[in-house]
């Protein structure tokens, strides 16, 4: 699962984009969501983390490899004592949800690696859920995030 946030200013809102594919990267469902006065960057990418497993856990995965490209949420969710960010109480609740799961995998990438979770999130609208598709308008973003590299970046 990718995941990303993004947060428009101006408007004073954000966007949350997911992307859940299967062991042979096929995508199984995309989701993007607008979220009101969010203007932490750190609070909308533990946002889109929270809603993604809550998109998840109807599937009964038991295992899951999360990819973000927000290193301080990795971070965050990879440090054992109880998160004193600004965003704690949703981290709190990813971990909770995390537990629900044989197995976890945190990965960051680079944005280019994580360009469809990217793109939904900056596709501001109310909510809209995608099954067994990519919606026509991602269709460049998703050979970006196949052909890229992991990286720090």
């Amino acid at each position: 699962m990718n995941v990303d946030g993004a947060i428009f200013e101006d408007i004073r809102k954000a966007g949350v984009g997911v992307v859940l594919r299967d062991a042979s990267g096929e995508v199984l469902m995309t989701a993007t969501k607008r979220e009101d006065d969010v203007d932490e960057a750190a609070t909308i990418e533990a946002l889109a983390l929270l809603q993604g497993l809550q998109l998840c856990i109807p599937f009964d995965i038991p295992k899951i490899v999360i990819e973000t490209d927000c290193l301080l949420l990795v971070q965050e969710l990879q440090a054992s004592p109880d998160s004193l960010a600004t965003a704690g109480y949703i981290i709190a609740n990813v971990k909770q949800l995390l537990s629900r799961f044989q197995e976890v995998q945190i990965q960051h990438v680079n944005r280019m690696g994580n360009s469809v979770a990217h793109a939904l999130a900056r596709n501001v609208v109310d909510i809209s859920v995608w099954w067994d598709h990519l919606p026509y308008f991602l269709q460049n973003f998703l050979w970006l995030d196949a052909n890229s590299c992991m990286d720090d970046d």
